[in-house]
């Protein structure tokens, strides 16, 4: 629930900027075609104000529906992720599609951070289980690796802060792979960073539950494996595979 209330946070922040054009713009056709059909109806029209008056209206026009299909692009991926975070429902999807939807919707907490996040997954891996679990599960690495990964890394400069989603389908199971170049983990934690409130960041706000959930959520709800690999000053990898059809839940099963 903490992390849906940063999330709406962040949508509510990012949509701002996609509204306020599409009110500016508004407000600027509103008050040219004001003036355009005053002039109309005095009778003194010049052939440069009518052409002065298309163009302001095609540019507005232009800005108010670039920006809102932006908005509704942000509400739906906001509202698809929120749900299914929210819910355990079990519902068929299609893999590339919500994680595209996922990284829609966090994107705006992560601005001020500069992580560009880069989706490898082909079109045809169709799944069916439990998307909320998917949905928490990137969220939660690509806040932890802006939280531990990125941290001692500055915003500036030629280094490029990266975070890589691969999912690739074998027969009936899924690999879900997602890696950083940030500043790797020790040797001496990274036994234990699973661990339920294990973290080295509780001064910064690390609750040490983000990777736990993440464990869990591969290996009970999806009936995975997950393993992470690291190297100190390269990155690191988490390795996830899963049935592409997850196990029904003793609740939904009895349901």
């Amino acid at each position: 629930m903490a992390s849906l209330g940063g999330l709406v946070a962040g949508i509510a922040h990012e949509i701002n900027t996609p509204v306020g054009i599409i009110l500016t713009s508004a407000s600027v056709l509103h008050d040219d075609s004001v003036m355009f059909s005053a002039k109309v109806e005095s009778g003194n029209m010049k052939k440069s104000e009518v052409v002065s008056y298309s163009q302001t209206a095609e540019q507005s026009s232009a800005l108010i529906i670039s920006n809102a299909v932006r908005a509704a692009e942000l509400i739906q991926s906001f509202k698809r992720v929120a749900v299914d975070q929210t819910s355990e429902a079990r519902r068929d999807f299609e893999l590339s599609q919500y994680l595209h939807e996922t990284v829609t919707s966090i994107s705006p907490a992560l601005k001020h951070s500069q992580i560009s996040i880069l989706i490898d997954c082909p079109d045809e891996i169709d799944m069916e289980g439990y998307p909320g679990a998917i949905s928490q599960i990137i969220s939660n690495l690509i806040n932890n690796a802006a939280l531990h990964a990125f941290s001692n890394i500055p915003n500036s400069g030629d280094t490029k802060k990266q975070v890589h989603i691969i999912a690739e389908q074998h027969q009936q199971t899924v690999s879900l792979k997602v890696s950083d170049n940030g500043q790797g983990i020790d040797a001496n934690v990274i036994g234990k960073i699973f661990d339920p409130f294990y973290t080295t960041k509780r001064a910064n706000g690390g609750s040490g539950l983000g990777l736990n959930i993440v464990f869990n959520l591969v290996t009970q709800t999806l009936g995975g494996q997950i393993n992470v690999e690291s190297t100190v000053g390269t990155g690191t990898v988490f390795n996830m595979t899963f049935p592409h059809i997850a196990p029904k839940h003793k609740e939904a099963s009895e349901t």
